[in-house]
């Protein structure tokens, strides 16, 4: 199933002194809502969730990364099952439906815990393409309720 919604994805750790309320700034600077698109946000490892609370009710999807970015192979960092948690914990109090994407490190024995705890999308790499058979795989995964 394809997302229905166009998003500009900016990183907090990418402005300058990570100061959250500069990022959507960003976004209305550059006339990004005028192209239809819907403000996110991705952090990395390091970055704690709780950042995102003054800004989250103008969000429309956060990218959790579970990996540290740049490097494909690498194993699901633990502590970012607890970061969707607390993630989707503060986004149930906004009433808003925010999307939760985690990228990095995903499997079929990860997948699961994911999306009970929150998750919406899920980014599968290596464990598609280094399956022996991809397609029954990401069959698996889309299975993953």
């Amino acid at each position: 199933m394809a997302l229905e919604r166009t998003f500009a994805i900016i990183k907090p750790d990418a402005v300058k002194n990570n100061h959250v309320g500069d990022i959507l700034t960003i976004v209305e600077q550059n006339g990004f809502r005028l192209l239809g698109m819907k403000p996110a946000v991705a952090i990395n490892p390091h970055t704690p969730v709780e950042l995102l609370k003054d800004i989250l009710e103008d969000l429309y999807h956060v990218l959790i990364m579970s990996v540290n970015p740049g490097f494909g192979g690498q194993s699901f960092i633990p502590h970012t099952l607890e970061k969707v948690k607390e993630l989707k914990k503060m986004i149930s109090k906004t009433g808003r439906e925010i999307l939760i994407e985690v990228d990095g490190g995903i499997t079929l024995e990860n997948a699961p815990i994911l999306v009970q705890s929150g998750a919406d999308i899920l980014v599968a790499g290596s464990s598609i393409f280094q399956a022996k058979d991809p397609k029954e795989t990401i069959r698996l995964l889309k299975r993953i309720t």
